[in-house]
């Protein structure tokens, strides 16, 4: 799954085809990969949506800011808050960070 991560992030601009769905767990996912998928489903809509722009489509704090039309600041609180609801969320599944 990562593999795939990797590549979507190569070519976002093209396809959102084969990326997951925010708060779904694709079959393929396994492991690690699948315990973060989990812990994301766990959050809040926008905790989930921010990580994923973050982390998973390798936008910018300037980008994310764009598209959800907030101040650059505002996305870097909403980024602080969604990583420690993260944090709490792995424990809550069994796993260590």
């Amino acid at each position: 799954m990562l593999a795939e991560v990797r590549k979507w992030r190569r070519y976002r601009h093209r396809s959102l085809e084969g990326v997951p769905e925010p708060g779904r767990i694709p079959a393929q996912a396994t492991g690690e990969a699948e315990a973060v998928v989990r812990a994301l489903a766990e959050l809040p809509a926008e905790y989930e949506e921010i990580l994923r722009a973050k982390y998973l489509d390798g936008q910018s704090v300037r980008e994310i800011a764009e598209v959800l039309r907030i101040s650059p600041k505002a996305v870097e609180s909403r980024l602080t808050r969604a990583r420690a609801a993260f944090r709490m969320a792995f424990p809550q599944l069994g796993l260590e960070t």
